[in-house]
């Protein structure tokens, strides 16, 4: 590791303010995730649902009733908010958390949280320069399906390898549900920035360049439910994308390696972590001009027509194909490292990949 292992202490016990940001969400589900939330084994914590532009008051007054006079609940409609996700955030950092908390917490409104989520995470906080704490997304719901398992094991890669790797180097980033953050630090920084897509990653970025630090635990204290859809699935995964391509645009500068100053206090571990992360979203975007290359040179020809410019030839022609073949290479043997799941598994799960390609590449013109 670059960077010690942080101290954990499970005697530091401070208060705790988890926010559930919400838009038009199931209100079954919803209460179950505020229902999990309630039975968290802390001594003190609150919690903060932010229901913002939902319209339907079928939706978001069920929530209301069933937070109305217990303890610990807060619950907030908010029918024009700016921001999205962002903004319901920053109206319960500004606005709705309790004084006293030091910790923030963010979780999904789908997620059913472990009751040991609190108490075998917050001790990291002990260390007065750790300004958050990462434990893996999870899903649920899951088995007996071909689908949904290539899915799930897609989704598994980043967090069962590269945000191990990256942990090494301090340089992981804020995931947006089951993670918690210094209020304080937060607060310093900011908040939450509502011009990105991706705040989560965005924000991290910003408090490990003011030189703090982020930790990873690998293990999952809660799990959420899947895109239900293929169309969901690529609805996400072009939020993903876009974000990151949002965050490579606004900070490219900061993440050029180059020495150390108070304004960016970024190693060069970090910045090539978050350079790399930002530039692998184009992977997909060089496949396509390739393919689009390919097909209208093979167009021209089969037409008797002659190409103006010299078909691409020898190594060239061959790269979209390695590309493709160290890609799978990689992602077998990692997924089945470090998850431990079949050689079948590990192929669905690529395919998966694959099939988003197109969505990548569009959001990276975007």
């Amino acid at each position: 590791r670059s960077h010690a292992e942080p101290a954990f202490d499970p005697a530091y016990l401070p208060m705790v303010s988890l926010h559930i940001p919400a838009y038009n969400e199931p209100p079954d589900m919803l209460i179950k995730t505020i229902q999990s939330a309630e039975r968290l084994d802390y001594p003190n914590y609150e919690v903060v649902v932010i229901d913002n532009n939902t319209a339907d008051p079928d939706v978001w007054r069920p929530v209301a009733e069933y937070c109305r006079d217990r303890p610990r609940l807060k619950f907030v409609h908010v029918r024009e908010l700016d921001g999205y996700k962002s903004g319901a955030l920053n109206l319960a950092l500004r606005q709705l958390i309790d004084p006293e908390a030091e910790i923030v917490g963010v979780i999904d409104a789908d997620y059913l949280v472990d009751p040991r989520y609190l108490r075998e995470s917050v001790g990291y906080f002990v260390d007065p320069k750790m300004a958050f704490v990462q434990s893996p997304q999870d899903y649920r719901d899951w088995q007996g399906s071909a689908y949904f398992t290539a899915c799930y094991d897609a989704y598994r890669y980043f967090f069962a390898t590269a945000m191990r790797s990256r942990d090494e180097r301090n340089s992981i980033i804020f995931a947006g549900t089951m993670g918690l953050l210094r209020r304080p630090t937060l607060d310093a920084i900011g908040g939450w920035d509502e011009w990105c897509i991706t705040e989560d990653a965005e924000t991290s970025l910003r408090l490990l360049a003011a030189g703090y630090s982020g930790h990873y635990i690998p293990q999952a204290y809660g799990q959420g439910i899947m895109p239900l859809t293929f169309a969901a699935l690529k609805k996400q995964r072009f939020r993903w994308c876009f974000g990151g391509m949002q965050i490579l645009r606004r900070h490219w500068r900061e993440l050029i390696p180059g020495p150390v100053t108070e304004r960016n206090r970024l190693t060069t571990g970090q910045r090539l972590d978050y350079l790399f992360g930002g530039l692998q979203w184009m992977n997909d975007l060089v496949l396509l001009g390739f393919a689009l290359v390919l097909a209208s040179v093979s167009a021209v020809l089969l037409t008797g027509t002659s190409v103006p410019i010299r078909p691409l030839v020898g190594p060239t022609i061959l790269l979209p194909a390695a590309l493709l073949a160290t890609g799978l290479i990689r992602a077998l043997w990692a997924l089945r490292r470090q998850t431990g799941i079949t050689f079948r598994r590990a192929v669905l799960a690529f395919l998966s990949w694959l099939s988003l390609s197109l969505t990548v590449a569009r959001a990276c013109v975007q």
